[in-house]
């Protein structure tokens, strides 16, 4: 249940980001919803590679990473998905920390009303 309430919180994110970040736009919601399901699916699965991997300094440069991690995979999806685009790196990465800021906090709200339930 955890993750269709984070992708649509997600997806929210991605629209309300696209809406008042100039030089990221969200033509339609469905390019909203493909742009953040697919940064969800592409941002877990190499969040558990770096992990797998175990790299002693991970734990200093994660946060790096999952920037400049975001960041990429903000620009190949815009090449991918029809009306999702970004204008240049820079906004990318506006983009990514931006994202990257409201989803923890969501997702620490999400985890934090599940073990309150349990």
């Amino acid at each position: 249940m955890k993750f269709p309430v984070r992708l649509l919180l997600t997806t929210i994110t991605v629209l309300v980001t696209a809406y008042i970040l100039p030089g990221i736009s969200s033509e339609t919601f469905l390019a909203g919803l493909s742009a953040a399901a697919a940064l969800a699916l592409l941002i877990t699965s190499t969040k558990r590679i770096f992990l797998k991997l175990k790299i002693p300094m991970n734990m200093i440069f994660f946060g790096f990473i999952l920037f400049t991690l975001i960041t990429m995979l903000t620009l190949l999806i815009s090449e991918f998905i029809p009306g999702f685009s970004v204008r240049s790196i820079w906004h990318a990465l506006m983009f990514s920390i931006i994202l990257t800021g409201i989803t923890s906090v969501i997702n620490s709200s999400v985890a934090s009303e599940d073990s309150f339930h349990h």
